[in-house]
Protein backbone atom coordinates (compact mmCIF):
# COMPACT_ATOMS: atom_id res chain seq x y z
CA UNK A 1 0.00 0.00 0.00
CA UNK A 2 1.30 3.40 -0.57
CA UNK A 3 0.42 5.70 2.35
CA UNK A 4 0.43 8.85 0.56
CA UNK A 5 -3.02 10.34 -1.51
CA UNK A 6 -2.41 9.69 -4.76
CA UNK A 7 -3.45 13.59 -5.95
CA UNK A 8 0.07 14.45 -3.48
CA UNK A 9 3.52 14.96 -4.76
CA UNK A 10 4.77 12.13 -2.70
CA UNK A 11 1.62 9.58 -3.29
CA UNK A 12 2.42 10.38 -7.78
CA UNK A 13 6.04 9.92 -7.41
CA UNK A 14 5.36 6.27 -5.18
CA UNK A 15 2.76 5.06 -7.48
CA UNK A 16 4.86 6.10 -10.48
CA UNK A 17 7.96 4.40 -9.51
CA UNK A 18 6.23 1.30 -8.52
CA UNK A 19 4.22 1.23 -12.21
CA UNK A 20 8.09 2.01 -13.84
CA UNK A 21 9.43 -0.86 -11.85
CA UNK A 22 6.41 -3.29 -13.22
CA UNK A 23 6.64 -1.95 -16.43
CA UNK A 24 9.92 -1.68 -17.70
CA UNK A 25 9.96 -4.42 -19.35
CA UNK A 26 7.44 -2.96 -21.66
CA UNK A 27 9.36 -0.11 -22.13
CA UNK A 28 6.46 2.43 -20.64
CA UNK A 29 9.45 3.70 -18.12
CA UNK A 30 8.47 7.71 -18.41
CA UNK A 31 5.57 8.22 -16.72
CA UNK A 32 6.33 11.72 -14.90
CA UNK A 33 4.57 13.53 -17.69
CA UNK A 34 1.59 11.52 -18.64
CA UNK A 35 -0.03 12.49 -22.13
CA UNK A 36 -3.63 14.22 -21.80
CA UNK A 37 -6.54 13.26 -22.97
CA UNK A 38 -9.61 15.17 -23.39
CA UNK A 39 -11.77 14.79 -20.16
CA UNK A 40 -9.46 13.31 -18.25
CA UNK A 41 -6.71 13.74 -15.23
CA UNK A 42 -3.15 12.65 -15.10
CA UNK A 43 -4.30 10.10 -12.52
CA UNK A 44 -6.61 8.43 -14.30
CA UNK A 45 -3.56 6.60 -16.11
CA UNK A 46 -2.42 5.87 -13.28
CA UNK A 47 -5.62 4.09 -11.67
CA UNK A 48 -5.40 2.07 -15.60
CA UNK A 49 -2.08 1.10 -15.33
CA UNK A 50 -2.86 -0.01 -11.66
CA UNK A 51 -5.71 -1.94 -12.68
CA UNK A 52 -3.74 -3.50 -15.65
CA UNK A 53 -0.74 -4.79 -13.51
CA UNK A 54 -3.06 -6.45 -11.04
CA UNK A 55 -4.85 -8.15 -14.25
CA UNK A 56 -1.78 -9.23 -15.53
CA UNK A 57 -1.16 -10.66 -11.99
CA UNK A 58 -4.45 -12.10 -11.98
CA UNK A 59 -4.08 -13.63 -15.32
CA UNK A 60 -0.37 -14.73 -14.63
CA UNK A 61 -1.40 -16.65 -10.95
CA UNK A 62 1.07 -13.81 -8.95
CA UNK A 63 -2.01 -12.24 -7.57
CA UNK A 64 -2.91 -12.10 -4.03
CA UNK A 65 -6.27 -11.79 -2.85
CA UNK A 66 -7.56 -9.71 0.16
CA UNK A 67 -8.46 -10.75 3.02
CA UNK A 68 -7.14 -14.38 2.76
CA UNK A 69 -9.15 -17.13 3.29
CA UNK A 70 -13.21 -16.62 2.73
CA UNK A 71 -14.20 -13.71 1.14
CA UNK A 72 -16.45 -11.54 2.76
CA UNK A 73 -19.69 -10.64 1.35
CA UNK A 74 -21.85 -7.28 1.94
CA UNK A 75 -25.67 -7.70 1.93
CA UNK A 76 -26.45 -8.27 -1.55
CA UNK A 77 -23.85 -11.16 -1.76
CA UNK A 78 -21.33 -9.35 -3.08
CA UNK A 79 -17.86 -10.13 -2.38
CA UNK A 80 -15.27 -7.42 -0.77
CA UNK A 81 -11.60 -8.40 -1.65
CA UNK A 82 -8.83 -6.15 -3.53
CA UNK A 83 -6.88 -8.50 -6.04
CA UNK A 84 -3.12 -6.75 -6.19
Amino acid sequence: AVPERKKTAGGWSSRVGLLQFFFAEAGLTDLDRPPRLPGTEPDDLVDALAMLASAVRWATGAAEVLPAGAPQVDERGLRAEMVA
